[in-house]
C-alpha cells in the first residue's frame, strides 16, 4: 500500500511539473504573439516600418510557428493533427504577414516592387523551413503522450483565420475573372478600391473596365474606365500637363487613382481592331495610334479608303511622357 501511494504521488509530482512547464511555456508564447500581433497592426496603420523591421517580423514568426509546434509535437493529439497543426500555423503566421504588407502603404519601400518581392519569397522560405522542422518534429514524436491537448478547437478558429485573409486577398481578382468570364463591365462596380495599398489599389477596377472594353470590342466602355474616379477631384487637376492621369498628386509625384493609359489603350486596341482612325483622336498619343493603323493596313494590304490617315513616325509605344 505505501510503494502504491509513492508511485501517485510521484505520477502526480510529475504531472505538476509538467503542468508548471506547460503553463511556463504558454505564457512565453503569448508573449511573443502579442508582440508579433502589436507588430503586424503598427505595420498596417504605419508607413514607417523599414524592410529590416519586416525581417525581424518574419524571424519572430519563424520561432513563434517552431516553439508552438515542438510543444504540440509531444502532446497525445494523432499524427494527422500535428501535421495540418504545422501546416495551418505556418500558413497563417507568414500570410499574415504578406498580407498586412500589401493592405498597407509601401510606395517609400517598394518603389520599385523589389520590397514585395523580397517579402513574398522570405515569407515562403521562413514559412518552409517552419513547417520541415515541425514535420520532423511531429513524425519523431508521433507517438509522444506527454500531456491531452485538444487540438480541433484551435484548428478550426485558425483555419477560418486563414480562410477569411484569403477571401479578402483574393476578392478583387475574382470579382474581375467573373466580370471577364460574363463580358458584364457592371460586376466590375463589385471590385473594392480604396488609396495606397495594393490589395484594393483603384487601378484594379479600371483595369477590368479596360480589359472588357477592348474583348468586346465596345468603345463606350472605354469612357467608363476613368469614371468611378472621376469624382475625386476637380476639372482644374485633370487638365493639368500631367492629363494622362486623374490623380491626386499628394507626394513626390505619385498618382494611383487611375491611369489614363488604361482608358488609353482600351480605345487603342478598339481602334486596331476596326481600323477606325477617329478613335485615335482619344488616345494619348493619337499620332502613334495612326502609325499602328498603318502598320496594320500595309501588312494586311488594305486600301487607303479603309485606312484614312496614315501617319509618319516611328512604332507606336505606350511609354507616356508629360
Amino acid at each position: 500500500m505505501q510503494i502504491k501511494k509513492e508511485n501517485q504521488n510521484n505520477n502526480n509530482n510529475n504531472n505538476n511539473n509538467m503542468t508548471q512547464k506547460y503553463g511556463s511555456f504558454i505564457n512565453k508564447t503569448n508573449f511573443l504573439l502579442l508582440i508579433y500581433f502589436l507588430l503586424l497592426i503598427f505595420s498596417f496603420v504605419s508607413s514607417k516600418l523599414t524592410i529590416f523591421s519586416y525581417f525581424s517580423l518574419l524571424i519572430l514568426g519563424m520561432i513563434i510557428s517552431i516553439l508552438m509546434i515542438n510543444k504540440v509535437s509531444k502532446s497525445s493529439n494523432s499524427l494527422k493533427l500535428k501535421i495540418y497543426y504545422c501546416i495551418i500555423i505556418c500558413f497563417v503566421l507568414f500570410f499574415a504577414i504578406v498580407f498586412f504588407w500589401f493592405l498597407g502603404d509601401r510606395y517609400p519601400m517598394d518603389e520599385k516592387g523589389l520590397g514585395s518581392f523580397s517579402i513574398i519569397y522570405a515569407s515562403i522560405i521562413f514559412g518552409l523551413i517552419s513547417f520541415v522542422v515541425g514535420l520532423i518534429l511531429s513524425i519523431k514524436r508521433r507517438h509522444r503522450k506527454d500531456f491531452n491537448y485538444n487540438l480541433k478547437p484551435f484548428l478550426i478558429i485558425v483555419s477560418l483565420i486563414s480562410l477569411i485573409l484569403l477571401l479578402i486577398a483574393l476578392y478583387n481578382p475574382l470579382i474581375h475573372n467573373i466580370a471577364v468570364l460574363k463580358h458584364d463591365e457592371n460586376i466590375c462596380n463589385s471590385i473594392i478600391t480604396t488609396s495606397y495599398n495594393y490589395i484594393f489599389d483603384p487601378s484594379i477596377h479600371s483595369k477590368c473596365i479596360s480589359q472588357l472594353g477592348i474583348l468586346d470590342n465596345d468603345e463606350s466602355i472605354c469612357e467608363l474606365v476613368c469614371q468611378r474616379h472621376e469624382n475625386y477631384i476637380g476639372h482644374d487637376e485633370k487638365n493639368d500637363y500631367r492629363s494622362k492621369y486623374i490623380h491626386i498628386d499628394y507626394r513626390q509625384g505619385r498618382y494611383d487613382l487611375c491611369e489614363r493609359s488604361l482608358e488609353s489603350n482600351c480605345y487603342l486596341e478598339i481602334a486596331k481592331k476596326k481600323i477606325d482612325i477617329n478613335l485615335c483622336d482619344k488616345t494619348y498619343r493619337p499620332e502613334r495610334c495612326y502609325s499602328a493603323i498603318n502598320t496594320l493596313c500595309t501588312k494586311r494590304n488594305l486600301p487607303v479608303e479603309t485606312c484614312g490617315m496614315a501617319s509618319e513616325g516611328g512604332e507606336y509605344s505606350m511609354d507616356f511622357e508629360p
